[in-house]
């Protein structure tokens, strides 16, 4: 089962990485060795890191509007206009991965809950007759855990 579930894995990811890489060729200003080197770099980082390096490209790409709207040089606006297109297509990845790792997750994670539920052994008489005023004291019972199937 659990082998089965690294192919399903597998499968998923290479399909968020074929599809990714569709969707982001179409980005007019980059080209698709590009895409391809910021997916390389993204694969091999981990959840944390993908929300860190979002963090750090969010403060980058504030600082580069900032700079667009002050800069008189056509090639340094050109220069600012591509980084902001690959600091775009680079979120959109991220945002892929982080999808495909909470996927991959919640699947991975699927055997560790316990689906088997315990048997119950009442412990004296499943019916109980108590006279009005008197004191009841409950026998109990017994749950134990039944072998998975």
């Amino acid at each position: 089962m659990k082998s089965n579930k690294k192919g399903f894995l597998g499968g998923i990811a290479l399909f968020i990485a074929l599809f990714s890489v569709n969707v982001f060729s179409q980005e007019a200003t980059l080209s698709q060795d590009k895409i391809l080197e910021i997916q390389d770099r993204l694969s091999s980082m981990s959840a944390v890191q993908l929300s860190e390096r979002k963090a750090q490209l969010l403060v980058e790409q504030e600082g580069l509007k900032e700079e667009q709207f002050t800069s008189q040089s056509p090639s340094r606006l050109k220069k600012i206009s591509i980084r902001l297109s690959e600091i775009d297509a680079e979120f959109k990845m991220i945002r892929f991965a982080l999808v495909g790792l909470a996927a991959g997750t919640l699947l991975a994670n699927d055997d560790s809950r316990d689906t088997t539920p315990p048997v119950i052994t009442l412990i004296g008489s499943a019916t109980v007759t108590v006279e009005r005023g008197t004191t009841y004291t409950d026998a109990g019972a017994i749950a134990t855990e039944r072998a998975s199937v």
